[in-house]
């Protein structure tokens, strides 16, 4: 009886994303430490940003390698300027610094579309009006890192 083969899992685009964006200055300076995955309920501050993973397609179904995974970018903001701004700012630094190596994986191809306004009714402002809302998705292609040769 043969070896099994080692089990490969791919990265996780969703939470590479994550870690990128909730540290790079320029969307610090906008809304602090308010980059979350999971929306927030209760002691909301804005703006902020919530990232979302909407579905996943792999890119061969052989070799199990790499896979596409589209993450939706919501900003939220008290005005529906600082929301694009926000959410403009996201989709920049994914679409210019993504690419590249990251600890949990490597980031081969990134695209974007629909930059737009979605009010958010659910969510209502001080001033009676459904919250503003800026959202785009991204398609993140990423693969596990190289594994090291073996012995």
């Amino acid at each position: 009886m043969s070896e099994p083969v080692a089990l490969r899992l791919l990265p996780d685009a969703l939470h590479i994303t994550y870690a990128f964006l909730a540290t790079q200055p320029e969307l610090v300076d906008l809304v602090d430490d308010r980059v979350y995955t999971v929306l927030p309920t209760k002691s909301r501050r804005f703006p902020f940003l919530w990232l979302y993973q909407v579905g996943s397609t792999l890119v061969t179904p052989r070799p199990w390698w790499a896979e596409r995974s589209d993450i939706q970018l919501a900003a939220y903001a008290a005005t529906d300027r600082q929301a694009r701004q926000v959410c403009d700012t996201a989709r920049a630094l994914c679409m210019q610094r993504l690419v590249g190596n990251h600890p949990d994986g490597v980031v081969a191809y990134v695209t974007a579309i629909n930059l737009s306004p979605v009010p958010d009714d659910s969510l209502v402002s001080s001033t009676g009006r459904a919250l503003p809302r800026w959202v785009t998705t991204v398609t993140v292609t990423a693969h596990p890192l190289p594994q090291p040769p073996q012995p």
